[in-house]
């Protein structure tokens, strides 16, 4: 799902869906049902191209779509579920207001003390996870106090200038709890268009997983639809999104896998 900044109640539900643009950035929307007890950040960490220019991400709002990943749902038929105080001489990163979220871009892991150190995470943590100590983050904060009900809301969006302009990268590591577990429990739906579909058949490997252990009667396989993404889904209120004239695909993962992000390669 992701890494939280606190410990959280539950998550579920979680929906993601990636398309590359064709000019060194990628599409990456984001949505979950999740239920905390206080004010916490969603942080995502990002494959940020090294070149990059100071302003390597664009927040995108969806505020006007909620039913975003309802209509893909339907169209692909994939079946639901059974069951530290700041220095004043450190800037503040700024602030976007995107819907209902405030998002910030960390473009390292040094620049995390210009954050609330409610939003930060422990140095630990960080450090058991060597992969992303040069990676960008987008930070996610709801507004308000969410209480113990489980809540959706409509789905964050941004492009960001990507490192891998052949991959297709969607942020899946689970911090849930503030460690950093071997394995998850996934409750996840990836939507996806591309040129190099390599999951289309059902029985293919799962190539973005690095154990062999995994169950894979746990994973719905390709759904695709044969029509372009236009006749199903208000390009219109995507804001460069989804491309209209290609069609979409997605998989279903459900169950313990391990704990790592998920990228489809060229």
């Amino acid at each position: 799902m992701c890494i939280f900044s606190r410990e959280i109640q539950e998550v579920k539900d979680t929906k993601i869906f990636a398309r590359l643009s064709g000019k060194g950035t990628q599409y990456l929307v984001y949505s979950m049902s999740f239920a905390v007890k206080q004010e916490v950040a969603m942080i995502l960490p990002l494959p940020i191209a090294l070149e990059a220019n100071e302003s390597p991400i664009h927040f995108i709002s969806l505020e006007s779509y909620p039913e975003f990943f309802s209509h893909m749902i339907t169209e692909l038929k994939l079946a639901r579920p059974q069951n530290k105080n700041m220095s004043r001489s450190i800037s503040v990163l700024e602030v976007h207001q995107v819907g209902s979220y405030e998002a910030s871009f960390v473009p390292r892991l040094a620049d995390f003390i210009r954050l609330d150190e409610r939003f930060q995470l422990p140095t630990n943590i960080w450090d058991s996870l060597p992969k992303y100590k040069d990676y960008g983050f987008a930070v996610f904060q709801l507004r308000g106090n969410l209480g113990n009900k489980t809540i959706s809301f409509h789905p964050m969006a941004f492009e960001f200038a990507t490192r891998f302009p052949d991959h297709l990268f969607f942020s899946t590591l689970h911090v849930h709890d503030r460690l950093v577990h071997h394995r998850a429990e996934f409750d996840h739906y990836l939507f996806y268009q591309n040129d190099f579909d390599q999951y289309q058949q059902k029985g293919a490997p799962l190539l973005w997983l690095d154990e062999e252990n995994v169950d894979h009667s746990s994973v719905e396989y390709a759904h695709g639809s044969n029509f372009p993404a236009g006749t199903f889904i208000h390009v219109e209120k995507t804001s460069g999104i989804v491309d209209g004239s290609k069609p979409c695909r997605g998989i279903r993962l459900y169950g313990m896998f391990p704990n790592q992000d998920i990228t489809f390669t060229a």
